[in-house]
């Protein structure tokens, strides 16, 4: 099943899924079929549905492999649009070290390297990614500090701006100051709690995550607002025609 998903055969995942393959079977790398699916960079509808259909057979959102990467380190470096699948059953966004594998090896089709990266981090900032947990690969220091350092174009203008509103414990302060002046979505503050309880409950089933929110019976557009569905209505248009089918 593991070559059926490099390729992204979709076909071959379900017959073999239907004929009794173990979704989290792992090869010598330790990785699943959802680590593999896509060989080379895509933002192919094919992917993101083969994605989906790992995740609906329960696959394990938070099995790493030999290297301590789970899927979304693998994904973000390949696909917003499966990135955004992981997202939407649960995928760990308490954990940045996905951000710094997007900064460090992602490459996407379509347009030029830097490009692709602003919609890939677009997706994991808007998906609350905890940028404000050091990190002792880069001498304690967080994702925060080290955006900051940064000086060419890639990390100025809109993301100053997401980095200033991410709902984390060191911006509260910051947060307040912004419902004082301006609406701010209630669940924007809770979204991470909501996310992190399930996704506990799961055991890293996105499946379980999923028809668990669900079972939640919120309104649709909170429900889309947990699990990191794109809110397309407020996405520049850029993002709009990557993220299209």
């Amino acid at each position: 099943m593991h070559a059926a998903a490099r390729v992204v055969n979709t076909p071959s995942v379900q017959v073999l899924l239907d004929a009794g393959a173990k979704v989290n079977d792992v090869d010598n790398n330790e990785q699943t079929p959802l680590h593999m699916v896509g060989a080379e960079p895509s933002e192919s509808q094919s992917m993101a549905e083969c994605t989906a259909l790992l995740l609906e057979k329960g696959a394990n959102l938070e099995l790493k492999d030999s290297s301590g990467e789970t899927p979304l380190h693998r994904h973000v470096c390949k696909s917003v649009k499966t990135t955004l699948v992981l997202l939407k059953y649960g995928a760990d966004t308490q954990d940045h070290s996905p951000f710094i594998s997007l900064l460090k090896n992602a490459r996407f089709p379509h347009h030029d390297d830097g490009y692709s990266k602003i919609n890939a981090s677009w997706v994991l900032l808007d998906a609350d990614m905890n940028i404000d947990r050091t990190d002792a690969n880069f001498s304690g220091r967080t994702l925060r500090d080290l955006l900051k350092d940064q000086q060419s174009e890639f990390y100025v203008g809109r993301w100053n701006a997401e980095i200033e509103d991410n709902a984390t414990i060191e911006t509260l302060k910051k947060i307040k100051q912004y419902l004082d002046v301006r609406p701010l979505p209630l669940e924007r503050l809770c979204r991470r709690v909501v996310r992190g309880l399930l996704r506990q409950y799961a055991g890293g089933i996105g499946k379980i995550f999923l028809d668990s929110t669900v079972a939640l019976n919120f309104p649709k557009s909170l429900l889309e607002f947990i699990q990191c569905q794109p809110e397309k209505s407020k996405m520049n248009q850029e993002q709009a025609q990557l993220l299209a089918g």
